[in-house]
């Protein structure tokens, strides 16, 4: 009869146990039902409201069995923050605001979403939209010659927008046509001096314009095309030979139409100058038209001609 009674309370025992079990079970079952996302802190927009200017959502604070994920869908609303409807396509997390965007305002519905469901907040309106940055209403242009050497200018062209309005360049170089640019490194000063390697191609400028609501680029038309610098002409030339007394010293003689002067030379007792001598050096030198010949701009040049005394003997 003991016996039978202590297996009496074991099963007894037994079946609470397994009661208990279940009854936690469910409970716990209840409590994970009410997990799904909950919004404590709404979605805010931050980022300047200009036309052209990119806004960032930040989802607000939520609570839920994590990892909780997020999505985002954009909207645009009247001045006031009513009327609002989806932008299409707009569902990233940052958003940069259209020029047909200006007069409104903004809203961001951020989804949050977890293996409970999900939830929806939306924020508040974003301050009014402005026009941004300054607005090109004609293009910037070059001006200047465009010849190796020469010096262009970009001018800005016409703009619009809260003054003041500053300005910085970009010059790029081309192909002879004015497509397939890219930018000159270095080439960020309002003018430019035209190189050697640039001959044959063209130029555009980006002018980029900025105030206080942002900034906006336009770009120039291609320049003509670039040619090789102009030829010198009427540059008073002499030479003579070094060492001296080889050959006589001849008389200045100007550049022609072509950058080219002739001059003549007869032979003196001092050449040749050595026994066996191969060359002979001549030192040239050319002025700038009207400039004093010791004082004034001038090139010079050394430049050695062979010599055979098989016929000069």
């Amino acid at each position: 009869m003991k016996s039978s009674g202590m297996r009496l309370v074991r099963g007894v025992s037994i079946a609470g146990l397994v009661a208990a079990v279940i009854v936690g079970v469910a409970s716990a079952g209840a409590r994970r039902a009410t997990v799904a996302p909950a919004n404590t802190t709404p979605p805010s927009i931050s980022g300047g409201t200009a036309s052209g200017s990119t806004v960032t959502a930040n989802p607000g604070t939520w609570t839920g069995t994590a990892p909780i994920t997020y999505s985002y869908q954009w909207q645009i609303c009247g001045q006031n923050g009513s009327a609002c409807h989806d932008i299409s396509g707009a569902t990233n997390q940052t958003y940069q605001i259209q020029q047909g965007d200006q007069g409104n305002t903004l809203r961001v519905v951020v989804t949050a979403k977890n293996a409970d469901g999900s939830n929806s907040a939306t924020s508040n309106a974003s301050g009014g939209i402005g026009a941004g940055g300054p607005t090109s209403s004609a293009a910037p242009t070059i001006s200047g010659s465009l010849t190796e050497g020469s010096t262009v200018t970009a001018q800005n062209g016409t703009w619009s927008g809260a003054q003041p309005i500053a300005f910085t360049y970009q010059w790029e170089i081309c192909d002879q046509n004015g497509n397939a640019c890219h930018p000159i490194s270095g080439a960020t000063s309002q003018s430019y001096q035209l190189q050697k390697d640039d001959t044959g191609n063209t130029l555009r400028v980006q002018v980029t314009a900025k105030n206080t609501d942002g900034s906006t680029s336009a770009t120039s038309a291609p320049s003509a095309k670039i040619g090789t610098a102009p030829v010198s002409n009427g540059c008073p030339s002499l030479a003579t030979a070094v060492p001296f007394n080889q050959v006589t010293i001849p008389s200045v003689q100007k550049t022609d139409s072509s950058g080219n002067a002739v001059l003549q030379f007869n032979r003196l007792r001092g050449f040749p100058a050595a026994q066996h001598q191969q060359l002979m050096v001549l030192f040239v030198r050319a002025s700038k038209p009207g400039e004093n010949l010791l004082a004034g701009i001038s090139t010079r040049r050394l430049i050695s001609l062979r010599v055979d005394l098989r016929h000069n003997v």
